[in-house]
């Protein structure tokens, strides 16, 4: 699997491709290459869930950043993730990444922003959207 992190510059809001930070061939938990990127996941619901798990697979150490680390749910996501999943404190996530991917209910999304610290520096994804827990817009 190839992964593309692209870091965007030009105007803000303009989406104007800028530098190519880094191309690499995911070695996969099992190969022995050690990991890609240490990446953060804020929030392990079905969207961070899902990518975080998916990218631990792929051989990235994925620090999922939660403030419940008893769910059943969580507990599954980290089972998925296997030796390249872990569950912290959101600061403590945010802390150990480079990447951080902010994947929370859009009401928890400004708390999350606050209680990740610094993102100076770190190359923030934002997955979330302005959309009523009925999936209302």
């Amino acid at each position: 699997m190839f992964i593309w992190i692209v870091e965007f510059g030009g105007r803000p809001g303009h989406g104007q491709p800028g530098k190519r930070l880094r191309r690499g061939r995911s070695g996969g938990a099992g190969a022995g290459k050690g990991f890609d990127m240490n990446i953060a996941v804020i929030g392990a619901g079905h969207v961070g869930g899902t990518l975080g798990s998916r990218l631990a697979q792929a051989g990235h150490m994925i620090y999922f950043g939660v403030r419940n680390h008893e769910g059943q749910h969580l507990k599954d996501v980290l089972a998925l993730s296997g030796r390249n999943g872990m569950a912290l404190a959101v600061p403590e996530a945010t802390a150990k990444a480079s990447v951080v991917i902010l994947a929370t209910p859009w009401e928890a999304t400004r708390g999350a922003v606050i209680s990740a610290g610094k993102l100076a520096g770190k190359i923030l994804i934002d997955c979330t959207n302005p959309i009523a827990p009925d999936l209302a817009a």
